[in-house]
């Protein structure tokens, strides 16, 4: 829902953007109702699994707004959209959460907000909105970074480090 209303704020001041979010379940209906009917925040649903590289190749900025969890725990969550947004070459604002803060570097690869903070996620959208350039530089750097490091051959490889050791050992 964080989105949904950063996005209503964003349409209303700026006239030249607009945002997809793609996706279904429990908050989806909560989103819609706050976004309202906006011809400039697209609600997508449920997109085919082939078809989300080019959901997401229409866009020029990959937001992973995520949220701390209500009781104070840490945050987990699989990484797997974030290595999808950083192969993209796209620019990302992600919340500084769990394994995201830990994957990503705060203007070299993507631009890192506090979680639920809304007024941070408002300005990162509208700064890299603005900054062609700064864009282009972190999805380069991101995409770098998950061919270097993060590819499933690379994941592969370092659960073979921690194989058990041979009964000769």
């Amino acid at each position: 829902d964080i989105l949904s209303k950063v996005a209503k704020e964003i349409t209303k001041e700026h006239k030249d953007i607009y945002f997809m979010l793609m996706g279904d379940g429990y908050y989806r209906k909560q989103a819609e109702e706050i976004a309202g009917r906006n011809e400039r925040i697209i609600f997508t649903g449920s997109v085919p699994r082939n078809l989300v590289p080019e959901h997401l190749a229409a866009c020029d900025i990959l937001v992973n707004p995520t949220v701390p969890n209500p009781d104070g725990t840490e945050f987990f969550g699989s990484p797997t959209k974030l290595f999808e947004y950083m192969a993209m070459g796209k620019a990302i604002i992600s919340s500084s959460l769990g394994q995201m803060k830990d994957i990503l570097e705060h203007e070299k690869d993507a631009i890192l907000v506090e979680g639920g903070n809304k007024k941070e996620l408002k300005e990162a959208i509208i700064m890299l909105m603005n900054d062609k350039q700064l864009r282009e530089k972190l999805g380069k750097n991101a995409r770098k970074k998950v061919v270097r490091e993060y590819t499933w051959k690379k994941n592969a490889e370092s659960c073979l480090l921690y194989t058990s050791p041979s009964p000769r050992d």
